[in-house]
This record gives C-alpha cells, structure tokens and sequence, in this order.
C-alpha cells in the first residue's frame, strides 16, 4: 500500500483550491484588469504543468529500464565471484557496472531537473502575476479595503 499517494493527492487537492480561491479573488475585486493576465496565467501554468509532467514521465520510465541492467551486473558478480576471481575479470566487470550506474544516475539527474525547472517557471508565474496586481493596486484608484483584500 502505497502511503504517500494519499498525501500527494491531498497536498495537490489543498494547493489547487488555494490557488482558484486566491485568483478567484483577484479577479473580483480587480475585475476589468487582471482577468486576461489571470487566464493566461492559469494557462500558462496548466501547459508547463503538463510539458514538465510528460517530460518526467517518460525520463523516469527510461530510469526504470537502466535499473535493470545494474541489478544484472550484480546478480552475475555475485554469482559468479569465484569465476570472476580466478578469470581475472573484476576490472570488466567494474567499468561494466560503472557505465550502467552513470548512465542510471544521469537519467535520475535529469528527471529532478525537470521538476526543478518547472518549479522554477512557475514562482516566475507567480511572481510576474502578484508584483502586476501589486503595481494595479498602489498605483490604480483602489480603495484601501478591496487592495488589503486582494492582497491577502
């Protein structure tokens, strides 16, 4: 049974409501502003989410597959240790299994710098979103009740 995924489906349920709650209320006490730089941040979002999700995907199921050939070089080296000893064959053997952990450890690399990159992306989202409603509202005539509320 997998514990985490109740977690994971949680967090990703309370972050989602937080998110159109808190836009929700952008867009209402900002209406005739922020609407279009609100839809194309939500869009924005949704395709890199995707793009990112996909990419990770499909790298981590070409982790999977470079599992497979570490696990069988150590199957073999441990099966075979008195044959490898008295053949000589620890430097194959070696460089064999060191090529396959790179090549494991490269893919694993590359699968956490994706979601790195899309966390990044979308703080940027956030970021260029909330300072334009910042600038809207100290600049903008806005009363100071709606600017605390869409600031909160």
């Amino acid at each position: 049974v997998d514990f985490g995924l109740g977690m994971q489906i949680d967090t990703s349920l309370h972050m989602c409501a937080s998110t159109i709650t808190l836009l929700l209320t952008i867009v209402v006490t900002t209406w005739p502003f922020f609407i279009a730089p609100v839809l194309l941040a939500i869009v924005s979002l949704l395709l890199l989410t995707v793009a990112a999700d996909r990419s990770a995907r499909m790298i981590k199921r070409f982790a999977n597959n470079a599992v497979s050939p570490v696990l069988t070089t150590v199957n073999e080296m441990r099966n075979g240790a008195a044959l490898i000893r008295s053949m000589q064959l620890r430097d194959f053997f070696a460089a064999r299994q060191r090529h396959h952990v790179v090549e494991l450890v490269g893919l694993m690399y590359h699968q956490k710098a994706v979601m790195t990159w899309l966390n990044h992306v979308s703080a940027h989202v956030s970021f260029v979103l909330g300072l334009g409603m910042s600038l809207y509202l100290m600049l903008g005539q806005v009363s100071k009740n709606t600017a605390t509320l869409t600031l909160t």
